[in-house]
C-alpha cells in the first residue's frame, strides 16, 4: 500500500489539511480511499486519524481540504 509522511520539524497546532492532487495526469485510484494520519512517532505505533476520503475519488486536478476537529498538536 503506497504512504506519504511528512515530518513538520516541531510541534504544530494543526486547523486544517490540505492536499493539492495531482494536476498533470489524470489517476483517480490516487484520490480515493485514504486517510490523513497524525503522529509524534515515526513509526506511528500511536496515532489520531484526521481525515479521511472514501471510495468516491477527488475530482481531477482538486484539492482535498479537511478542518481537524480534534484537537492535535504534532
Amino acid at each position: 500500500m503506497p504512504w506519504w509522511q511528512v515530518d513538520l520539524g516541531a510541534a504544530h497546532d494543526l486547523k486544517r489539511i490540505e492536499i493539492v492532487t495531482r494536476w498533470e495526469i489524470d489517476q483517480p485510484e490516487t484520490r480515493r480511499d485514504f486517510a490523513v494520519w497524525s503522529s509524534d512517532d515515526p513509526a506511528f505505533s500511536t496515532h489520531v486519524v484526521l481525515a479521511t476520503q472514501g471510495p468516491a475519488p477527488l475530482p481531477h486536478r482538486s484539492i482535498f481540504s479537511a478542518e481537524v476537529k480534534t484537537a492535535v498538536k504534532v
